[in-house]
């Protein structure tokens, strides 16, 4: 098990998922230290990714473990 060295309320879902998954980028490119990409200028949908990857991030990080167990008491046990 972990034990939290925080208080809930100052993990960011985010900070974990990354912390756990890596990167939450929804394509390579938004991945943090990606090589450039030579085709970024003529990138239809970059700007979708971009804006989605923003969205993820401030969503995720607005969510705190607290967060979580507020909407699921039962769901575990801090001693």
């Amino acid at each position: 098990g972990y034990r939290l060295t925080r208080p809930p309320e100052a993990y960011a879902a985010g900070e974990i998922l990354e912390l756990t998954s890596g990167t939450l980028a929804p394509v390579a490119c938004l991945e943090c230290g990606a090589a450039p990409c030579d085709k970024t200028a003529d990138c239809r949908t970059l700007p979708v990714w971009t804006e989605l990857d923003r969205r993820i991030n401030e969503y995720l990080n607005s969510v705190t473990v607290a967060d979580l167990l507020r909407s699921n008491p039962n769901a575990f046990s801090i001693s």
